[in-house]
């Protein structure tokens, strides 16, 4: 009888803690990929998925944010081929940019003589 009662106390917690954890919705959170450009305000990109690049296309409002490294910056700062970190509006209907970050481009150092 106790181990009954010790099996049903364990689903019951189980259950409980199943029923508080919160259910995952189909929008991802972000994109990461490649740069491709600006058509108005929709950044193209391409992103991985599986094993081949497939191109994806973002909204982006006056309200996204753009960073360059740790900079701030501007959609137009963006250069084609550059990495970057597409964070998603989760309340927006269609993919619409949060926030963009842009790995900073490097400049090749000048030898010195």
């Amino acid at each position: 009888m106790s181990k009954l009662i010790a099996l049903l106390a364990v689903v019951a917690v189980a259950g409980a803690v199943f029923a508080m954890t919160p259910t995952t919705t189909s929008k991802p959170a972000g994109l990461e990929g490649t740069f491709v450009k600006m058509d108005g305000a929709k950044l193209l990109m391409k992103v991985k998925e599986g094993d081949k690049m497939v191109d994806k296309t973002v909204l982006t409002t006056d309200k996204t944010t753009v960073k360059v490294g740790d900079a701030d910056a501007k959609l137009t700062d963006l250069k084609e081929g550059q990495r970057i970190l597409v964070t998603l509006d989760d309340k927006a209907a269609e993919p619409t940019a949060a926030s963009v970050k842009a790995r900073a481009v490097r400049t090749p150092k000048t030898a010195e003589k």
